[in-house]
């Protein structure tokens, strides 16, 4: 294990990254350059807190961050009413503007339950 700054670095490559209770406290635009890092390193797997049943904030139609195409091509968005850096908002990386694929496997915070993708 190690640290290293996901917003401005890319991390080795490997087969998995932890990533537990830090992206919520940044803006969209951190978000958006964690995941183009992630991208970058060529990981195979990402363990990541997401909130599924959260609407995240309106980004505006022509501001949206485009990740199903290469997840590689963020805009930052002026119009974003997101957290600013430190503060808590729920995330919800599979909604706009990140629009993440379904997780193969996900375990709920408040239980021991496991759900597998289909």
């Amino acid at each position: 294990f190690f640290v290293l700054d996901l917003v401005t670095m890319v991390p080795p490559p490997s087969d998995v990254v932890l990533v537990r209770d830090v992206l919520f406290h940044l803006p969209y635009r951190d978000i958006a350059a964690v995941l183009r890092n992630l991208n970058k390193s060529g990981i195979r797997y990402l363990v990541t807190t997401t909130f599924n049943d959260t609407r995240n904030a309106d980004v505006g139609a022509s501001d949206r961050y485009k990740w199903r195409a290469s997840h590689t091509k963020a805009h930052t968005s002026r119009k974003a009413k997101d957290s600013a850096f430190g503060n808590w908002f729920p995330v919800n990386l599979r909604a706009d503007p990140f629009h993440l694929p379904a997780p193969l496997m996900e375990v709920e915070e408040k239980s021991v339950a496991v759900t597998t993708g289909t």
